[in-house]
């Protein structure tokens, strides 16, 4: 993993590069307010639909809250998305106080929730 970075932008920069080197996915991020933050592709090919989440946080206190926030209105945004595109929706989170990165894969390749949420 990349040296903790301080803004936002370089943070969103170090999750692309680690997902292109860990999953060969090319990232296009989408502009600076959309409500997704970008697709995956390889091979020439759409994979994903992605929201990277960057959080002074650790794993220990990702299990105390048992919870992660996200607004439901990018939920909704990716979840459409993902069944237009017919590709999973996935969050990344990057967790800057452990240095380790997270997915939570939301949408299955249909657009179908996996499971419930509040």
């Amino acid at each position: 993993m990349e040296k903790i970075k301080s803004n936002a932008l370089d943070n969103e920069n170090a999750i692309i590069a680690r997902l292109k080197d860990v999953y060969d996915w090319d990232i296009v991020p989408t502009s600076q307010f959309a409500l997704i933050d970008g697709i995956a592709q390889r091979d020439g090919e759409v994979s994903h639909v992605v929201e990277m989440k960057t959080r002074w946080s650790s794993i220990q206190k990702m299990r105390q809250f048992g919870t992660y926030l996200i607004t439901y209105k990018k939920i909704e945004a990716g979840q459409l998305m993902s069944s237009m595109l017919r590709v999973p929706f996935i969050v990344i989170v990057q967790l800057l106080e452990c240095n380790t990165m997270m997915a939570f894969q939301l949408t299955d390749g249909h657009g179908n929730f996996l499971f419930e949420f509040e």
